[in-house]
């Protein structure tokens, strides 16, 4: 079970590599739509779809990846990856 193994009972929500994978996905993020929108010159729609996609896909990648070689699927820091993304997204859109 996800929830119960021993390191995730030990995987603090505030702890220093949460605000890694939050400020990780909110650069990457902000690069991805910067890159679509003004250098690629994709409409703002498809460049917040890619910024969102792209970051998500691979934050839930490397979960998968730590669940199946160090059996450790860490529910916190995909919430702080989605956090980071969406906040880049609130700024973005409000630019």
């Amino acid at each position: 079970m996800l929830i119960n193994s021993e390191k995730n009972l030990n995987d603090n929500f505030w702890g220093e590599d949460k605000f890694r994978h939050f400020y990780f996905n909110l650069a990457i993020s902000n690069i991805f739509y910067f890159e679509t929108k003004f250098n690629l010159k994709i409409d703002e729609r498809k460049s917040i779809l890619i910024s969102f996609t792209i970051p998500l896909f691979l934050s839930l990648s490397k979960e998968i990846y730590d669940k199946k070689k160090k059996n450790n699927f860490s529910t916190k820091d995909l919430l702080w990856d989605i956090k980071g993304i969406l906040c880049s997204l609130i700024i973005n859109t409000l630019l």
